[in-house]
């Protein structure tokens, strides 16, 4: 058991028997200072326990005696958009917590969650189930980022490699020029290109790194059925897909590389082409830009695409 495991084990203990918990969540009232309380209570084990006042974090030293950080947030079905916080914070020594709480085990969020996440970091987070004393629905997801093994003698864990933050929209640009001079294509044959791509740039890494295990790399990458960010990633870059703003609040131009020419009820069969907006062809597509708001045409979108 790692040392985030370990608070995990003892933050749901607490949780799943708190009367308090139970009465804020009934009232409406379950907050991140709470959260952050009982956080700090599954970190006493550790040295130097420490809230960070006015933020989300809480700090301690680890077994190896480096301090290290937990940043964290809790979330309903109402409020996965806050996961978004995490794209402006640095996370070289810090695990990362999201608290879910529902009245019912709710599927679509869960999945919502976890392409948030998958997309925010590049990465899937580790996540337990369990229920609150008033038969609420928590679902913790946690990262599991330079942690040691408890109660044991042994060196700390390498840190598990991935691509540099940032790679997915590089690469997908590079596929967008693949387009450009292939014309049309389907939307799983624009996946497959995507993953090509990506086993290119897991190969340099390993080139550097014989300790990469690519087959796994790429399972996380597809994940079952082709959920990851396999398509998550191609959804948030394709202008007219509706579902792009649950991946962000605002979508901003750079994403822009993408747009359907049909709606297949099958979206791998959907024909798919490189997104030029000056491309006067281009001018009567729907750009969808904003979580809750309408999608904008091209032609009355311009200023969007002023450098």
């Amino acid at each position: 058991m790692t040392e985030i495991e370990f608070i995990i084990y003892n933050l749901i203990n607490s949780l799943s028997i708190s009367r308090i918990s139970t009465y804020l969540i009934d009232n409406n009232q379950y907050d991140d200072t709470h959260l952050q309380l009982e956080i700090t209570n599954a970190v006493l084990n550790f040295e130097e326990p420490e809230m960070q006042k006015n933020s989300h974090l809480v700090s301690y030293k680890k077994l190896n005696g480096e301090k290290t950080y937990l940043e964290f947030i809790t979330i309903d079905d109402n409020t996965i958009e806050k996961i978004d916080i995490f794209n402006t914070v640095d996370w070289n020594d810090a695990n990362f917590i999201v608290l879910y709480i529902s009245k019912k085990n709710n599927n679509r969020s869960l999945k919502m969650i976890q392409e948030k996440i998958f997309e925010t970091f590049e990465t899937q987070f580790n996540f337990k189930n369990f229920n609150f004393l008033n038969g609420y629905f928590g679902v913790i997801f946690y990262s599991n980022y330079h942690t040691n093994v408890v109660e044991e003698k042994s060196k700390p864990k390498r840190k598990k490699v991935s691509l540099p933050r940032g790679t997915y929209t590089k690469t997908l640009i590079s596929v967008k020029e693949w387009l450009e001079k292939e014309g049309e294509t389907s939307v799983r044959d624009l996946m497959q290109k995507f993953e090509d791509k990506i086993t290119e740039e897991l190969n340099k890494l390993k080139e550097k790194d014989n300790l990469i295990d690519i087959d796994e790399e790429l399972k996380i990458f597809r994940q079952t059925y082709d959920t990851g960010a396999k398509r998550s990633q191609l959804l948030l870059h394709t202008v007219n897909e509706p579902n792009r703003v649950y991946f962000r609040n605002k979508v901003t131009a750079k994403f822009d590389l993408f747009y359907y020419t049909d709606y297949n009820s099958r979206l791998f069969d959907r024909k798919i082409k490189a997104f030029n907006h000056d491309d006067l062809d281009n001018n009567q597509i729907d750009v969808y830009y904003e979580k809750g708001g309408k999608p904008i045409k091209v032609i009355d979108f311009k200023n969007r695409y002023i450098e």
